[in-house]
């Protein structure tokens, strides 16, 4: 592949290997991909991926940003359509059918703190979480216009809560999706959808009633 000179190709480049880490995912755990196999499938040499991402872990930070940003826009347009005074359900509904249409978003927020974090430049974790705490308290504020049962500032609280049953959901319904379901005895695995929206819904009821009773 010719080297890449002007900006707009540089640009274009590396959206090709975002968009070639994203769907290594796809069909590969996280920890058994490697630069080598990015490199291979945007038709790299591996010494040229490290002229856009310095390691595996920032490469697959940009990718989990890229996908924060889409859940929370997704997000966004969800409230925007829902009636004014809407039920938790319907707000837990389609916080989770957003989420179950993004793999990558589940498998990512999983390894971001125990995996991805640990071999990052200096300076970029720290970036990636003040940017996604600014992002994440406007879309707070804009669930609170959307519930109105929800106090100022309890939507921030309630997004984190959220992502951390995102987390959970997915750690469990990955690590039995390993199991052999071909055993008599073994019991039925959960399904994400179902068990985020229900984790979601209790979420929102939880604050709606701790709040009518202040």
């Amino acid at each position: 592949m010719k080297r890449a000179r002007q900006s707009h190709q540089k640009l274009q480049r590396r959206e090709a290997i975002l968009a070639e880490a994203l769907g290594a995912l796809a069909d590969t755990p996280f920890q058994d991909i490697t630069m080598t196999q990015v490199a291979e499938r945007t038709g790299l040499v591996k010494g040229t991926l490290y002229l856009y991402f310095s390691t595996r872990e920032e490469l697959f930070l940009e990718v989990l940003r890229l996908q924060l940003h889409g859940w929370f826009w997704d997000l966004e347009a969800g409230l925007e359509v829902l009636p004014a005074k809407q039920r938790p359900e319907a707000v837990a509904r389609m916080i989770a059918r957003a989420t179950e249409a993004r793999p990558a978003l589940r498998t990512l927020l999983g390894v971001l703190h125990g995996s991805i974090e640990h071999n990052l430049p200096a300076g970029t974790a720290r970036a990636f979480h003040h940017e996604m705490d600014s992002r994440t308290q406007a879309m707070g504020a804009f669930l609170e216009r959307t519930l109105p049962f929800l106090h100022k500032g309890q939507g921030t609280g309630v997004l984190h809560q959220i992502q951390a049953l995102i987390i959970g959901w997915e750690a469990l319904v990955g690590s039995r999706s390993k199991d052999s379901s071909d055993s008599p005895e073994a019991s039925p695995r959960p399904e994400f959808l179902k068990e985020l929206q229900a984790g979601i819904d209790a979420l929102l009821k939880g604050f709606k009633e701790e709040n009518r009773r202040r």
